[in-house]
């Protein structure tokens, strides 16, 4: 066990200490001591595990280089930056119709609902699309590398979604005070809704699954 340490403490010799390269150090750590005990209950001597498990740790400097940079390209990022934004200029395009339709051209309530939730339909859709169809990583081989690529790929997803989710839940909630509060004149009781903004968040969260 001694040995898997001081090899794992070599391969972060030269790697700067923080926080995220600790967690990835004593992730790899019990990774690898965990596989180590599996071999050995297996029927291998300590010899034989030893190598196994260093073996199949695979490209080291691949991993660390992910210290440095992001995982998602360049390319990847902007294209989800600009599906956010995108989304979110349709949410307030949806207040703005509405508005247009009661206000301005005093259509009945139903059209400016239509019109509301058509516009605000079609930005969700075009969230969902983007963060569906970003394609996931594809382990080239069972090591620690490739898995741990694998799960930093998920998890930056996850992470991407859910500030996407966030910011449309608040600007939705947004949207929906300014509506009520000037349809019903309901001020003094309408800014309930922003003690929900958390609690719907939260929700979001747990469905998703993008928390560490």
């Amino acid at each position: 066990m001694n040995k898997i340490k001081n090899y794992v403490d070599d391969l972060f010799k030269d790697i700067r200490k923080t926080r995220k390269s600790e967690e990835l150090k004593e992730e790899l750590l019990s990774d690898l001591e965990e596989k180590y005990q599996d071999l050995i209950a297996n029927g291998k001597n300590e010899k034989e595990a030893y190598q196994e498990v260093i073996g199949g740790i695979g490209d080291v400097d691949e991993l660390l280089e992910e210290l440095k940079e992001p995982t998602q390209d360049l390319e990847t990022r902007k294209k989800t930056a600009f599906v956010v934004s995108l989304s979110v200029g349709l949410y307030i395009l949806a207040l703005i119709s509405t508005i247009i339709c009661d206000e301005l051209l005093e259509l009945p309530d139903t059209i400016s609902a239509v019109s509301f939730f058509g516009i605000a339909g079609i930005a969700t859709c075009i969230l969902i699309y983007h963060f569906m169809s970003i394609p996931k990583y594809q382990k080239m081989d069972d090591s620690f590398v490739e898995i741990r690529k694998e799960k930093i790929d998920a998890r930056n997803k996850n992470k991407q979604l859910l500030s996407a989710l966030d910011t449309i839940v608040w600007l939705l909630i947004l949207i929906i005070y300014f509506l009520i509060s000037f349809l019903f004149d309901c001020w003094y009781i309408s800014w309930i809704l922003f003690l929900v903004g958390p609690l719907v968040t939260t929700i979001v969260h747990l469905l998703v699954g993008g928390d560490e």
